[in-house]
């Protein structure tokens, strides 16, 4: 955000040293545990909702809770969880009366996996992060750090909110495509292109992009699609084009 006299807020000597540092022991730290995790054949996703499960009610939570609580995108913690699931440590459950939701449960090898893990993880803990810092330094981490991540859960919770349903929705015209496939042949081929554009090309909603393609393989063979239909009326050839 720019200063009051339109300038960039630069940072000082003394933030940039504090930004640094934070970023630095961020990545470092995360490395190192997950190397120690990776003795036991886990890594820190799979740990950390291992955790979030084995302290849930009945060790199961819904799909949405858990990717909440570990701070995971829904599609991230869908494929992680699949992974764990192949080996075993997790399990999905339908949700009662929801047939769209999901629970993520975790299954006697999961618990098992936790508790044999668990104390040598918390030793790997102290002995790179907590024994580095007195009870007071760890009171002033605490309450430096606690109120940057409610600001950002926030930030979070806003962005993965649902849309409203009355959202404006904006297809794609035929005019966008005439830039790539040339004026001439998408004036004569406007129907077919616009058909095909307006159907497969993915949808503009609220601004932001929805890659929504029903078209079973995908953007890429649509364009192509696309430029073979429009080619082929620029030379007189409907074939199939409708």
């Amino acid at each position: 955000m720019p200063g009051t006299n339109g300038e960039p807020r630069w940072l000082t000597d003394d933030e940039q040293q504090a930004w640094r540092a934070t970023v630095h022991l961020s990545q470092m730290l995360m490395r190192q545990l997950d190397r120690d995790l990776n003795v036991h054949g886990l890594n820190g996703h799979d740990y950390e909702i291992l955790v979030e499960l084995s302290e849930a009610p009945d060790n199961r939570l819904r799909m949405t809770e858990l990717a909440d609580a570990t701070s995971q995108s829904r599609s991230r913690l869908s494929h992680q969880i699949s992974r764990m699931e192949s080996r075993g440590l997790v399990r999905r459950d339908t949700c009662e009366g929801d047939k769209r939701g999901t629970f993520a449960v975790l299954t006697e090898p999961g618990m098992d996996a936790i508790r044999r893990v668990a104390p040598d993880h918390v030793d790997n803990v102290r002995r790179h992060f907590i024994d580095w810092l007195s009870p007071r330094q760890l009171e002033e981490v605490g309450d430096a750090f606690g109120p940057i991540v409610d600001y950002l859960r926030k930030i979070r919770d806003r962005d993965l909110a649902p849309r409203s349903v009355g959202a404006t929705r904006k297809r794609c015209e035929p005019a966008v495509c005439s830039r790539r496939l040339g004026q001439p042949a998408i004036e004569r081929g406007q129907r077919s292109a616009q058909h095909l554009c307006q159907r497969y090309v993915p949808r503009v909603v609220a601004g932001d992009v929805v890659p929504k393609c029903p078209y079973p393989r995908g953007e890429g063979f649509v364009r192509k699609e696309l430029h073979r239909q429009v080619e082929q009326v620029a030379m007189g050839d409907r074939g199939d084009v409708r």
